[in-house]
């Protein structure tokens, strides 16, 4: 994954392999990680099941696959918004 870290951090990075770690047969897609300080969206699945993501980037990993989805412009925007 060292190739790919233009805007992963190393908290994003361990995010992300404890999120490829809890793929298994009986959690299959766990819930995608939308609020990492990358301008992505990433998610998990099981090897084979990444056809019907529609992720940009699917990157096999120890057993898993990691997908990655760019934001939009006004997902990107939204996560600036200081919280209320």
């Amino acid at each position: 994954m060292a190739h790919r870290r233009r805007y992963l951090t190393d908290r994003d990075i361990a995010r992300i392999k404890a999120l490829a770690a809890q793929v298994s047969p009986a959690n299959p897609t766990p819930p995608i990680l939308d609020d990492l300080d990358a301008p992505i969206r990433v998610g998990a699945c099981l090897p084979g099941h990444e056809a019907y993501a529609g992720a940009h980037v699917a990157i096999p990993w120890n057993g898993a696959v990691i997908l990655g989805w760019a934001l939009t412009r006004q997902a990107r925007e939204r996560r600036r918004l200081p919280s209320a």
